[in-house]
């Protein structure tokens, strides 16, 4: 279990594991308005969600789960959290609102269907060559990453066309898309430079951490802290995408299956190939976000940066 899984575990193991983890913001949005929202955000270390997860396993077991009754939870928001194995029944979801980027590794059952593959099956077709992110050939993953760099591409150029400063602008408290740039960056530093090629210095100084990064124990000090603009964010961008494509250039099978100590949790060993998934799949999460993000800002007023324009 990685530092960030262990921190999490401690959180919801208790007696009361549910109650610990969710009921503090479940009650504090008692009395909110609007319509509920649950999103598990990607930016930790892909391993931590699934291992909240299995840090409550033996908890749901138990007769002490936390149940909630003819309760009010409108506008309720859970961030970074776990509801795995939550039950819900007779409950209204009217606006609903859940991103799960790990959805598709197990079962979302909505009266008794479940609907991951539904939703999987829409994402590829709303983003051409996604469907490619789990690709397990050299050849298969070259191509992969063509498809990704052709729809980042294409998501710079609507951001540059939009007015000046949107690429700066925070939706709700998430990510601005320069950050997102960053952040993209520092993935790939973490699971290439840092996992694969075990480069004792691998991360550039613009990138821009998960969040429970520094709270982890790791090094900050390394990264800037004012905020770059949207040009030299491209610029560190584009050389990270650049030490992908390097890569994969030469890429043979068998270094593919060589192992590497896993970029958040050294003492497990992941294989080269689960390490580039990992950065395919930060990428197509992160655009999707991103996309979202400036969707809302084409609809009009939005929260920026926490304070409606």
């Amino acid at each position: 279990m990685s530092r960030l899984a262990t921190r999490y575990a401690a959180v919801v193991a208790p007696a009361d594991p549910w109650s610990v983890a969710l009921r503090g913001s479940m009650q504090a949005a008692l009395a909110g308005s609007g319509l509920g929202r649950v999103v598990l955000g990607l930016s930790g270390p892909r391993a931590s969600i699934a291992a909240i997860a299995n840090g409550v396993e033996d908890a749901m077991a138990q007769d002490d789960v936390a149940t909630f009754v003819d309760r009010d939870l409108r506008g309720a928001r859970f961030d970074r959290s776990t509801l795995a194995g939550a039950v819900m029944r007779g409950v209204d979801v009217c606006g609903l609102d859940i991103d799960a980027p790990w959805l598709a590794e197990g079962a979302l059952l909505v009266n008794g269907v479940d609907v991951a593959p539904l939703v999987e099956a829409e994402l590829n077709r709303r983003f051409p060559g996604r469907e490619l992110r789990q690709a397990t050939d050299p050849n298969g993953l070259r191509t992969a990453w063509v498809a990704i760099e052709r729809a980042w591409a294409a998501a710079v150029d609507r951001v540059v066309s939009m007015p000046e400063g949107a690429s700066d602008v925070s939706i709700d408290g998430e990510w601005s898309f320069t950050q997102t740039l960053r952040h993209l960056a520092f993935a790939t530093d973490a699971w290439l430079g840092k996992a694969i090629l075990r480069l004792p210095q691998p991360f550039h100084p613009l990138g821009q951490p998960h969040a429970e990064y520094e709270a982890d124990g790791f090094d900050i000090s390394i990264f800037v802290t004012e905020q770059p603009t949207l040009t030299e964010a491209l610029h560190a961008r584009a050389e990270r995408q650049a030490m992908v494509r390097h890569f994969l250039a030469t890429v043979t099978p068998e270094l593919l299956a060589e192992p590497r100590p896993a970029a958040w949790s050294p003492e497990h060993e992941e294989s080269v190939l689960h390490c580039l998934h990992v950065i395919f799949d930060e990428e197509w999460e992160h655009l999707r976000f991103a996309l979202r993000d400036l969707d809302s800002q084409d609809q009009g007023p939005v929260f920026r940066t926490g304070v409606l324009a």
